[in-house]
């Protein structure tokens, strides 16, 4: 919400502020008017763009039936086998992990 009223609204009422005292925006020279303008509606778009996404993001959320932990699930079987077409176990050690291996931290 304080997106939406700060970025939003404020952004698009400046906007209104400026076109409204035209007389003294059009006393600063040229070059500054270009250059504010730019900058100006560049970030208006940008605020306008995000906004977008954001309510985009939170009509996904709020209508999705089911919510979605990524972070529980496995992958499936088939994206656990090696590369020989062996599935890997999580019981099983790998040849990094085994015992008196350089890369198991023990000095010999």
């Amino acid at each position: 919400i304080s997106f939406f009223i700060f970025r939003v609204c404020l952004y698009t009422y400046m906007a209104v502020l400026i076109y409204r005292t035209q007389e003294g925006f059009f006393t600063i020279p040229m070059l500054n008017r270009c250059l504010f303008l730019v900058g100006y509606l560049g970030g208006a778009g940008l605020q306008y763009f995000w906004f977008a996404k954001i309510l985009r993001g939170a009509y996904k959320a709020l209508t999705s039936s089911t919510p979605k932990s990524h972070a529980a699930e496995r992958p499936p079987a088939a994206a656990r086998e090696s590369h020989t077409g062996k599935a890997l176990l999580a019981t099983e050690p790998t040849a990094t992990s085994k015992e008196g291996d350089a890369t198991s931290g023990e000095k010999d």
